[in-house]
């Protein structure tokens, strides 16, 4: 076992015991006692420039996340587990109206949590001085959206990701706000089926955390085409 080789002790207890420590959480029948997940505060001048934007090993562009608002940990470790599978470079997470990183959002993660490399904005105004490095720098800031009507919006399928790229995932329930769209470049629209007036009930979007593993997949993709 691995906790025998990195010389981890291990204790059996009764599965009360467990239900107990895991606060009555799902728990497979195994606890572990680790120290808190932590996560420095970004220094936008010098963690946003064009050398960090552009992945050491390969060369090819970075790409971000930044879950903005995400409140549910469910929502936030699915969207963590998609960031880490698909290769993204690091987290940009608000200390504001956000999940905490915590023992729910890392089960959720399926250990993504522990991997990945966060860094923390402390506020709004933070935020905005960072998107606009980001476009500083060359890269682009890309949210998402359901109106195909808006300015921004383009096709999934037409992006391609030829710069750093900074992904900005809504709220789970209003999305980005008008006030953050501003600062996106592109504004990606995941098309779906189209509902008539004869279909009586519908579900018109998608869970936030399947949309980011659909848009990661999309942009990650277009990626490894254009810089072969």
């Amino acid at each position: 076992m691995q906790c025998e080789r990195l010389t981890i002790p291990l204790l059996a207890v009764r599965n009360d015991i467990l239900e107990e420590i895991s606060g009555h959480h799902p728990h497979q029948g195994v606890c572990l006692d680790v120290s808190a997940r932590m996560s420095r505060f970004i220094d936008v001048n010098r963690d946003i420039n064009r050398s960090s934007l552009t992945d050491i090993e390969t060369g090819e562009p970075s790409v971000w996340v930044l879950p903005y608002r995400v409140v549910d940990t469910m929502n936030m470790g699915a969207i963590l587990r998609s960031t880490h599978f698909f290769g993204a470079d690091k987290v940009l997470l608000p200390s504001y109206y956000s999940a905490s990183l915590n023992a729910v959002v890392s089960k959720a993660s399926a250990g993504a949590m522990e991997v990945l490399d966060f860094l923390r904005l402390q506020d709004e105004s933070q935020l905005e001085f960072a998107l606009q490095k980001w476009r500083d720098a060359g890269g682009v800031i890309v949210g998402s959206t359901s109106n195909k009507e808006h300015s921004c919006m383009v096709p999934l399928h037409q992006f391609t990701a030829d710069k750093p790229i900074l992904l900005l995932i809504g709220n789970e329930a209003t999305g980005l706000p008008d006030a953050i769209c501003q600062h996106c470049d592109v504004l990606l629209y995941i098309g779906g089926h189209t509902f008539t007036s004869a279909d009586h009930w519908h579900v018109s979007s998608l869970n936030v955390s399947v949309a980011t593993g659909i848009l990661l997949h999309s942009i990650m993709q277009t990626r490894l085409k254009t810089n072969r």
